[in-house]
């Protein structure tokens, strides 16, 4: 019953409101203040200094010269921080061992220099790389 009431009420509401439009009273013949508006725009459209109404730009053509040299050296140094990387991750005792005979922490020199004459594989890496 509620829908009902509701559909009944809605239609009444519309039909009062359509019914209380007027027809629009503006005539095709006054259209004179439309073509006012764009002869206005059109003439403050030609004097204004920031917009360019002439002739078209012309474009011009840049070439960009990128140094290849910079580019080679930057990924020659990026790859061999990156190779250098690697080697630590996987060589991490020989760096640390390396870095205590450099700063001298905690142990002899000799003993020190006894744990790198062990890794000769690692030694023969890196005195290849650097």
């Amino acid at each position: 019953m509620k829908p009902f009431l509701l559909l009944l009420y809605y239609l009444l509401i519309n039909l009062f409101f359509a019914t209380a439009q007027m027809p629009d009273s503006v005539l095709i013949k006054d259209a004179q203040s439309i073509q006012d508006y764009y002869s206005i725009q059109a003439t403050s459209t030609e004097n204004n200094k920031f917009i360019d109404m002439g002739p078209p730009v012309s474009v011009s053509i840049i070439k960009h010269n990128y140094d290849s040299e910079k580019n080679t050296v930057f990924y020659i140094l990026t790859g061999l921080v990156l190779l250098l990387g690697i080697l630590k991750v996987l060589y991490y005792r020989y760096f640390q061992t390396l870095f205590r005979v450099f700063f001298n922490t905690s142990l002899r020199q000799s003993q020190l220099t006894d744990q790198l004459l062990i890794a000769k594989l690692q030694s023969l890496i890196f005195n290849i790389f650097l």
